[in-house]
Formats: C-alpha cells, sequence, structure tokens
C-alpha cells in the first residue's frame, strides 16, 4: 500500500512538472498623472526555480487614442519598459497593450480608463474645518472606488487617507475631513494637497472582487497579471484645526 502511495505521488509530481509552461508576467497600472507610462514583464518560474529575467526579444507596445509607442527598456532595469515619450491618457477612453517575447504567447490586454469624476468640495484654495466639514465626491457609478492620499504641503509627509466605495447605493461620495486628515494641534490652520483617484474595473477585480480565491489574470490575455488604469484629481486647501465647542 506505502509502494503504491508513493508510486502515485511520484507520478504527480512528474505530471506536474510536465503541465508546467511558463507565462508572460505583467503588469501595468497606466495614470494620467504622469507624461512617462510603465510596463513591468517577467515570465512565471517553477517553485524551485530561481527567478532571474532572461526574457530575449521582448517587445512591448502601448496604443490608445490615436496614439502609439513602442516602449523601451530601462538601462540595468531588467524587465522595465517605459514609453519613448509623453504618452498621456484620456478619462473614458481605452487603451492597448501588447508584449511579445521569444518562446511566449503574445499577450494582449485592455484597459478603459475610469471616468472623470468630481470633486463637488471642497474647491481648489478653499478653507475647510477639520471637525465640520466634508469632501464630496460624485462618482460615475456607484461602486467607483476611490482612494484618496493626502500631503502637508510644507512638508514631505504624505499618507493614505482613506480607501473605498461609500455607500454603493448613491453616486455621490461623502467623507468627513477628519476622517482624511490626521488631527493636528488646536487652534491652528495647516495646507493640504489632497489627491483623489478612480481604479478602473480590472484593477478593482484583480485585487478586490476575484472570482475564486485568487485571479492570476485581469485585463489581460494569453499571461498572468494586470493592465489597469487610474484617473486622478488633486486639489490645495486649508484646514482650520479649530477647538470643538
Amino acid at each position: 500500500m506505502i509502494v503504491l502511495l508513493v508510486a502515485v505521488m511520484l507520478l504527480n509530481c512528474g505530471r506536474n512538472e510536465l503541465e508546467f509552461e511558463p507565462k508572460l508576467n505583467v503588469f501595468c497600472i497606466l495614470r494620467n498623472d504622469t507624461g512617462i507610462q510603465r510596463v513591468i514583464v517577467d515570465r512565471t518560474y517553477r517553485m524551485d526555480e530561481p527567478a532571474h529575467y532572461d526574457l530575449e526579444d521582448a517587445q512591448v507596445m502601448l496604443s490608445g487614442n490615436e496614439l502609439c509607442d513602442t516602449l523601451v527598456q530601462i538601462f540595468d532595469s531588467a524587465g522595465i519598459f517605459n514609453t519613448r515619450d509623453s504618452f498621456p491618457i484620456s478619462s473614458g477612453k481605452e487603451y492597448c497593450l501588447q508584449v511579445s517575447a521569444k518562446g511566449f504567447d503574445t499577450v494582449v490586454g485592455t484597459t478603459v480608463i475610469p471616468d472623470a469624476f468630481l470633486i463637488i468640495s471642497p474647491g481648489n484654495g478653499d478653507t475647510v474645518d477639520y471637525f465640520s466639514d466634508t469632501l464630496i465626491i460624485k462618482k460615475n457609478y456607484f461602486s467607483q472606488m476611490f482612494e484618496i492620499r493626502v500631503k502637508i504641503s510644507d512638508s514631505c509627509l504624505h499618507y493614505l487617507g482613506w480607501c473605498g466605495w461609500g455607500d454603493t447605493n448613491t453616486t455621490f461620495l461623502k467623507i468627513p475631513i477628519a476622517s482624511i486628515i490626521w488631527l493636528e494641534e488646536p487652534d491652528t490652520c495647516r495646507e493640504y494637497n489632497i489627491k483623489v483617484t478612480a481604479a478602473d474595473k480590472n484593477f478593482m477585480q484583480y485585487y478586490f472582487y476575484p472570482q475564486s480565491d485568487s485571479i492570476d489574470a485581469c485585463g489581460i490575455e494569453n499571461g498572468i497579471g494586470l493592465f489597469g488604469s487610474f484617473w486622478s484629481k488633486e486639489i490645495e486647501v486649508f484646514v482650520r484645526f479649530l477647538s470643538p465647542e
């Protein structure tokens, strides 16, 4: 019985070894807050195989909204490809990715840039009260996900202030300023940069809505990884930290 069990285990191991076929592993998030877009490319490895970039003749292309660019690999940065020139993206537009390498299936992918949302309040340059005012965003659909980052304007300190969907029964996202910004000393006023970023559906599905316990590809075919996009807006506000009565 033991001999039979060992034989079955060895047979399964042999099958797993034979069934493994390396695929291209691609990661790219298009962003409107940077001119140069970046794609990271590698391949999958066996569990007992050291990860060592060895792709030959890798080629990466981005296209969309009447733009097309063949990316170049960064010197001394294996697997990191940047657009040759500024590659601006537009909200609501579809963009395509194509990645090829010798001996691998060509990876193709698409992402639709999130539609431009509105920051209803506060306005850029407004002064708000820490305890009573609210950041109001008009979403483009109920379940649109946002990340909000905060930077103190006269400091290098920045941090994640909030991340989520809010009320999925309304297109308005309302977040108290006190839930985004860290509390400062009472009776002071400080300038902040608030950056609001919307994620596309590929990103949301890959990280938050997997159809199973894990998902190995979203936005791409013939490989693994993620091809997604972000759309960001920033405002500068002055926050008053008045002592609550």
